[in-house]
């Protein structure tokens, strides 16, 4: 008696319809994750399936343990100020990006999020929530340089045309003017200078300006009565 033994091989037909099948999905499969390896993001719109370029936002902020949202929703904490945080894989378009922790100010900004590029949100600073902000009645300009002990805060500005420059004092109040007073016996390219740069002497009574002079760079040296 001949017994009947069943082949182990798939069938013909197997073989023409599921093969190429599953060589379709995983071709599929296999394309799909080189899309999002390289920043792409499955877009559905009007029954169909599109893929687009993302973007990131990159940032780097103290303190360290503060919270990260992103239009709202929680992202992360805010790593070691080196390290920087990286929120990738954001489709175009708005997002405001907050950052908030117990005893400081939050800090907010929306960034505009195109595909294939990156934002920063570099060298944020918060604020504690004790520290003494004031709000100055003086029509201050330019923070132009800090004195050596950061007790004082240079600005600039113009006053009926003419260049003007004061220190402001932690108290929030001018404390000196370092421009001189009399300006009608200054050469006319001094009477509103091209300020380039600016920094206090090591003692904060006398400040030194880079003024562009034309096609050349003076130092001029004034002393807090105004006298050059």
């Amino acid at each position: 008696m001949k017994r009947k033994t069943l082949s182990t091989s798939p069938s013909r037909n197997v073989r023409i319809f599921v093969y190429p099948v599953v060589a379709a999905v995983f071709g599929l499969v296999l394309t799909a994750l080189m899309m999002l390896a390289n920043g792409y993001l499955p877009v559905f719109k009007n029954g169909a399936v599109k893929f687009e370029k993302t973007g990131m936002i990159i940032i780097a902020a103290r303190p360290i343990d503060a919270s990260i949202s992103i239009n709202g929703k929680y992202k992360e904490k805010t790593a070691f100020y080196l390290l920087q945080n990286k929120i990738n894989n954001l489709l175009p378009g708005s997002y405001k990006v907050r950052i908030e922790k117990k005893g400081y100010r939050t800090w907010e900004k929306t960034f505009n999020i195109e595909g294939g590029l990156v934002s920063w949100a570099n060298y944020v600073l918060m604020f504690a929530d004790k520290l003494d902000i004031r709000t100055l009645s003086v029509p201050l300009g330019n923070l132009v340089a800090s004195s050596r002990s950061h007790d004082n805060l240079l600005f600039t500005n113009t006053d009926n045309g003419k260049f003007v420059a004061a220190s402001m004092g932690a108290s929030g109040a001018v404390t000196k003017s370092f421009w001189p007073k009399d300006v009608s016996t200054l050469p006319e390219w001094l009477k509103v200078p091209l300020v380039l740069s600016a920094a206090y002497s090591q003692n904060s009574d006398k400040v030194i300006y880079a003024v562009k002079n034309g096609e050349v760079t003076e130092y001029v040296v004034i002393e807090p009565s105004g006298s050059d």
